[in-house]
């Protein structure tokens, strides 16, 4: 039974659904598989990582607990890509990850244009 469970919708078709259970770090080196920090700055933003099992299929990942509980963080979710449209791409991660989140008051002047696009 999965202590976690997330389900994000791409679209009408497209689904991808996440469970979690607790694993020592021992236990994940032990089977062979690799820790996947995806909270580093270097990393792509979790949704778009889970994405990548529409067209892989299902995986298995081992993620630090502290970085799954903010896997949405450095995206702020799916804002991220409407304040920060470039903030996934990989030139960006690479020079100015380490950046990400900012702080949300710093760019909610910018913000509010795009969510007046949004609403109307």
């Amino acid at each position: 039974m999965p202590e976690f469970v997330e389900g994000i919708v791409y679209s009408e078709t497209e689904a991808v659904i996440t469970t979690g259970q607790y694993a020592s770090k021992r236990e994940a080196q032990q089977k062979g598989n690799v820790i996947n920090p995806l909270g580093r700055w270097y990393k792509p933003w979790f949704h778009i990582h889970a994405q990548t099992a529409l067209t892989q299929g299902s995986f298995v990942e081992y993620v630090p607990v502290r970085q799954y509980y903010h896997r949405h963080t450095r995206s702020i979710y799916w804002e991220g890509g409407l304040i920060v449209p470039m903030g996934n791409h990989p030139l960006f991660r690479f020079f100015l990850g380490w950046l990400m989140p900012p702080k949300v008051n710093l760019y909610i002047p910018h913000y509010l244009p795009q969510v007046c696009i949004l609403m109307m």
